[in-house]
């Protein structure tokens, strides 16, 4: 043809889109340039940018790889001519705003253990010449959506107590959130036997991934868009292994164990004194392995979570191990994010009438803003209104509250819970 297209966007890595913060109602925007170099003149009749996002599931067996047709779950376009024009030989600029929903699936979180899903994102630059012979042209690229979080204020250790009555008590300390850059978690926790029939032979603790996807014919419709992302509690509902009932396009559950497991053995192998961990705490040290560790993804029809599984061995083989789930996030943290610098006169007088330098993030007439790699700016005041409106006002809204410890017994008395409304609907 005599013309050619290309798109880019003004981010900081070419084709990369990092969203800040969790899935949320929130609405990212994303601008950039479309290029259209003609050679010979031309008359368009459409020229249009789109951001296309796709999902894909693949089978192998035996070395071969079977690809399904794409399932469209994202379409944002804007059109850059609304009637025909012609176009001489040259250069031609058109810069294209693209206002992306915040509770899409990232390029993370693609792979499962026995099945792949694979979910693609496409910035395609088209245009349509006028003529009853012209074909369609385009230019797609594959881009690399993120999702990122500042390392959050409060990074302290969230503790979950679980005891069997008059047996056995335990407290566990482990981390809120894990940096998907660390290769390692550190683990204490301190041990209380009630008797000398409940002394601990060993401690064994693992780290497991658990993914759930149920995708259904109305899971991307436009009307659900900007609603897709869950509650933060499903964290700790999808450990126990949940499922929903219906016609779903795609329903798969996998959990798979990511870390070498972590085994510290009581010291006193002789008579295991019930003294060990009750005054001194046990550390552990779980050795993630990177290559199947992705980071936490919640959203109303792709879940990905992790916990912490804690098995305690009992001397007495006739007891039966206690078994905790204990879970966390594990996050990609963002880099450099705040930026010091200082107002101008009229930003200056405008701070100081509405007092909006919070106090530890500048001093005197220096403001702290939030750079994210789409170069947008937030001010430090409105960034927790702007990322989560539909939560109120938060002082650390990517930090989940404590949560009681999971126990192998809660995943059978839930479903027995959730059967009774079922039959309950049923006799009415």
């Amino acid at each position: 043809m005599s013309f050619s297209l290309n798109a880019s966007l003004d981010t900081r890595e070419p084709l990369l889109i990092e969203f800040l913060g969790p899935p949320s109602s929130v609405t990212h925007s994303i601008t950039g340039v479309l290029q259209l170099h003609v050679e010979k003149p031309v008359q368009l009749r459409q020229l249009s940018v789109a951001f296309v996002g796709q999902i894909y599931q693949t089978f192998g067996r035996a070395g071969l790889t079977v690809k399904s047709d794409p399932i469209n779950t994202d379409r944002v376009e804007q059109h850059m001519i609304e009637a025909p024009t012609h176009y001489r030989p040259g250069d031609y600029s058109f810069p294209f705003e693209l206002r992306l929903p915040g509770d899409m699936a990232t390029t993370d979180c693609s792979k499962l253990v026995t099945h792949s899903l694979l979910s693609e994102y496409l910035l395609v630059a088209s245009a349509m010449p006028v003529g009853l012979v012209a074909r369609r042209k385009e230019h797609r690229q594959h881009l690399t959506v993120r999702r990122v979080h500042v390392e959050p204020s409060n990074s302290n250790q969230a503790r979950y107590t679980a005891k069997r009555n008059e047996q056995i008590e335990c407290s566990l300390y482990c981390p809120r959130f894990v940096s998907l850059s660390q290769d390692k978690a550190f683990i204490s926790m301190y041990i209380h036997a009630y008797t000398s029939a409940h002394c601990v032979k060993e401690i064994q603790i693992r780290v497991f991934q658990n993914e759930w996807i149920e995708l259904t014919s109305s899971s991307h419709s436009p009307e659900r868009r900007g609603q897709r992302f869950a509650d933060l509690d499903d964290n700790r509902h999808i450990s126990l292994h949940r499922r929903q009932h219906g016609n779903s396009i795609i329903n798969i559950y996998n959990s798979k164990c990511i870390s070498e497991p972590a085994i510290v053995p009581n010291p006193d192998q002789e008579s295991f004194a019930t003294a060990w961990g009750r005054e001194t705490p046990i550390e552990f040290e779980v050795e993630l392995l990177p290559a199947l560790v992705q980071p936490t993804e919640l959203l109303n029809w792709f879940k990905l979570g992790h916990h912490l599984h804690l098995t305690i061995i009992f001397a007495d083989e006739t007891i039966k191990p206690l078994n905790v789930k204990a879970p966390f996030a594990i996050r990609r943290i963002m880099e450099d994010a705040w930026m010091h610098h200082a107002l101008r006169t009229n930003e200056r007088d405008s701070m100081e009438r509405e007092r909006a330098v919070l106090p530890g993030y500048g001093e005197e007439m220096e403001v702290s803003t939030l750079l994210d790699s789409n170069t947008h700016r937030v001010e430090n005041i409105n960034l927790y209104r702007e990322l989560y409106p539909e939560r109120g006002e938060l002082l650390v809204p990517d930090v989940t509250d404590d949560h009681p410890p999971i126990y192998d017994h809660d995943a059978e008395q839930s479903g027995r819970d959730a059967d009774q409304p079922e039959q309950e609907s049923e006799k009415s």
